[in-house]
């Protein structure tokens, strides 16, 4: 290769196959194996390197190195020379952190705008964010599902910077996996109450995780979800059960439903779960109503299990581990939230649109339709088969010619 005339292949971006022809020409040419990798149209290095000033670490492990070079030509030749650079250094043994930024024009410590280190400043936007008006789930409660689990992933002992944001999202979480998507999104948007002007792209970063669409193959019939009942030997979980069967319900939605308010729209009870749970307060609908009006089972006034429900004691993932475990313990042979899929198939019998069954479930549409994409590609294509087949105009079979032997 020379001059670094990168050749396209036949797969990847054109970004990624200039990358991986880069990375190609320094093993071929060079015996070097540092990577570069890309992030969104940026360049960066992976490389195993000893621990960066005021880390806290004293061991060597795999980093990141921001180049701010974008995956061009004229990037690629740049990040080429700068991974010459840093090999020399190191096999030199005169690689220091100092020298590598005087080096890459970039200082070593935190942006001079960062005065705190990370866990005053994940304390700030904890205050700011617990002191915004209620919407639809208590705050202290989204701040414990939604957002600790993922800030306090950052270092809090150090200063933010590009790299530690980098080396979080690279070293706690999996490309591709819902965990890096909201991680990713967790962060841009504490960076932006901060103020922190990122080269990091996020948005591109996050990519990759998708919505698994539901498999109507997988889910159990309404007959067979009639019959597991008579595994539950605990009438106060064959209530919890039933209720999750007739209302689409999560598992922690269980004890959060509003069974006093029951109104009757079109013939199907309708009913609502607090601003306690996941997506707050919002309609559900029984299917069917007649499950739900069985004097049998008495299920407006019936007794729930014995759950801790109190938020600051536990949380809405605790109490749907109760939901799952209870599953286990009977032999219920699906999970609880095949139940909840169940209802989604059920909802496109009844004709509701997809809007009206996404409101139902807590989802956006958007969100509804990826879940069960399958399921509504099938309602759609059985409603066009069957306005075809009532046409009087439709084609007919060829009709067999009958040959009379003599």
């Amino acid at each position: 290769m020379t001059n670094l005339q990168i050749i396209q292949g036949s797969r990847g971006t054109p970004a990624e196959r200039r990358v991986k022809k880069t990375n190609d020409y320094l093993r071929e040419a060079f015996g070097i194996r540092t990577r570069i990798d890309l992030a969104g149209n940026s360049l960066r290095i992976r490389k195993t390197l000893p621990p960066r000033p005021k880390s806290g670490r004293t061991e060597w492990y795999q980093q990141t190195i921001t180049l701010g070079l974008k995956a061009d030509q004229e990037g690629l030749k740049q990040a080429l020379k700068d991974v010459l650079e840093l090999n020399s250094l190191l096999s030199r043994r005169k690689f220091t952190w100092k020298i590598w930024d005087e080096y890459i024009g970039r200082p070593c410590k935190a942006r001079v705008t960062q005065t705190e280190v990370i866990g005053a400043q994940v304390a700030k936007f904890k205050a700011h964010f617990l002191a915004l008006r209620k919407n639809k789930v208590s705050r202290a409660e989204a701040w414990k599902t939604d957002w600790a689990q993922y800030l306090n992933k950052l270092p809090l002992d150090q200063y933010l910077t590009d790299q530690v944001i980098s080396d979080v999202i690279h070293h706690k979480t999996k490309e591709g996996t819902s965990s890096r998507e909201k991680l990713c999104s967790k962060l841009k948007q504490f960076l932006e109450f901060l103020d922190f002007k990122t080269h990091l792209d996020l948005r591109e970063l996050g990519k990759g995780y998708k919505v698994l669409p539901v498999d109507e193959d997988t889910l159990p019939t309404d007959e067979e979800i009639l019959a597991a009942l008579d595994l539950i030997d605990d009438p106060e979980w064959r209530t919890a059960y039933l209720l999750q069967a007739i209302f689409g319900l999560r598992n922690h939605e269980i004890f959060f439903l509003i069974r006093s308010e029951v109104r009757i729209h079109e013939g199907i009870a309708v009913l609502k779960v607090t601003e306690k749970t996941k997506t707050g307060f919002h309609p559900v609908a029984a299917l069917y109503p007649e499950w739900f009006d069985d004097p049998e089972w008495n299920l407006r006034t019936a007794k729930l299990p014995d759950v801790e429900l109190d938020l600051e004691k536990t949380t809405l993932a605790k109490i749907g581990t109760e939901v799952t475990m209870a599953f286990e313990r009977f032999k219920i042979p699906f999970t609880p939230y095949k139940l909840r899929h169940a209802w989604a198939r059920r909802a496109m019998i009844f004709g509701f649109p997809d809007e009206t069954a996404a409101e139902f479930m807590g989802h956006t549409v958007e969100v509804h339709r990826e879940y069960y994409h399958r399921l509504i590609v099938m309602k759609e294509g059985l409603r066009i088969a069957q306005a075809s087949m009532a046409n009087p105009n439709r084609p007919k079979p060829p009709q067999r010619s009958i040959t009379t032997l003599s």
